[in-house]
């Protein structure tokens, strides 16, 4: 039986998480053994052992922002020489025949597959805009530490791989068919009365991580300018901050009720029914600040079959068809989110026309049939060069 190890840098449940599981689930599929690395336990670790993953958790290596400091580099570098090593044992002891680092985070981890000989995928979900000299680096990184870079969106390869390489290809997430489509109407009483939101509104949502871009707080901004809207809606902003950037959940707080937004804005932590909110909800807003890599929640928000107003940059032009499954607007202006809420909002604006449009595009586009055949196809042909090679 062959064996696939995979990296992966976190234990929740976002997007890169999902795409994980989706990889695994078509690994163990079609009869490989997955070896899933994580540097701690948690609700992914669970649900990858219910697929039939082996969890193996260590130090990976992992390159964050904060490390880019002079004062952190040195403890960086220490933990990426670890991260090399614990990938390398892995490799070693489970007989490993392909490795797949999920995220370019896994500085160490990759590191370390790329000197074991093994063939390697780096599944690339980020764009890293600045420093400039970090880009350049990572660039050069990916490009030789890789068989193969696999980029999530046409973005993410333009941004994150030289002009010309031809080491790179594009597999688009797919969405979960089972949790996102549309299936019987939503008890709204019921919803509105578990998560504490007023009756009667049409209810907006922003899921998501809660951080420094993924603009939750330009979208408060919005709602300040566009006041006419707190009567007749209420927005939904989904999600928890990263452990240790706790800050930003309290600078959204203090932001909401600098607007005086507080009976028109709710914080929910992160939830398991957010399937549930999206099939309610009639506009899933995506304004995030830097270029997302992808879009998953956008794609999540169409499969519902609700209509998105997202950023105009990175992946999500990609995702949303402007005018057909909802609108753009320029990424990080106040005034022009603003001006395209009220827009859309507008009640003689048909949302359920533009949410069944972009269901069907969800489902057209972005299967998760073709993306685990992607991820399956790669596998076949990376082992069978590297089969190949031994025989030669």
């Amino acid at each position: 039986m062959r064996t696939v190890l995979f990296t992966h840098p976190s234990a929740e449940l976002y997007g890169a998480d999902r795409t994980l599981l989706h990889a695994v689930r078509a690994t163990v599929r079609v009869g490989r053994h997955a070896v899933v690395a994580l540097p701690r336990r948690g609700v992914l670790a669970d649900e990858l052992e219910r697929l039939g993953a082996v969890v193996e958790i260590g130090t990976l290596g992992a390159a964050m922002r904060a490390d880019l400091s002079p004062a952190r580099f040195p403890a960086f570098l220490r933990q990426a020489r670890e991260g090399a090593r614990f990938v390398a044992g892995l490799i070693e002891r489970h007989s490993v025949d392909l490795v797949h680092t999920n995220t370019s985070v896994l500085v160490g981890a990759a590191r370390g597959a790329a000197r074991s000989g093994v063939p390697h995928v780096w599944h690339v979900h980020e764009i890293l805009d600045e420093p400039a000299w970090a880009r350049a680096t990572m660039r050069a990184a990916l490009t030789r530490w890789s068989d193969v870079v696999l980029a999530n969106s046409e973005a993410t390869a333009r941004a994150m791989t030289p002009r010309g390489f031809d080491g790179v290809r594009v597999l688009h997430n797919g969405f979960e068919p089972e949790r996102f489509a549309r299936r019987a109407p939503v008890d709204r009483a019921a919803l509105e009365d578990r998560f504490g939101l007023p009756r009667g509104k049409r209810l907006v949502v922003l899921p998501g991580r809660i951080n420094a871009w993924k603009g939750q707080r330009l979208l408060v901004e919005a709602l300040g300018r566009a006041r006419e809207l707190s009567s007749r809606v209420h927005v939904a902003i989904v999600g928890d901050p990263p452990s240790g950037q706790e800050h930003f959940g309290v600078e959204l707080t203090e932001t909401i009720a600098r607007h005086g937004l507080e009976s028109t804005v709710s914080v929910l932590p992160f939830t398991d029914d957010l399937p549930e909110l999206l099939r309610a909800a009639e506009l899933c807003v995506v304004p995030s600040t830097k270029p997302e890599p992808f879009g998953l929640v956008a794609l999540e928000a169409m499969a519902s079959g609700t209509a998105v107003l997202a950023a105009g940059h990175g992946g999500l032009p990609e995702i949303v068809e402007a005018g057909t499954t909802g609108e753009l607007f320029f990424p990080g202006s106040v005034d022009d989110l603003a001006e395209r809420l009220v827009r859309m909002l507008d009640p003689r604006v048909d949302l359920f026309e533009l949410g069944a449009n972009g269901r069907e595009r969800a489902r057209r586009c972005f299967s998760l049939e073709a993306h685990e055949a992607g991820i399956v196809g790669l596998q076949d042909e990376l082992i069978a060069g590297r089969g190949a090679r031994r025989a030669a």
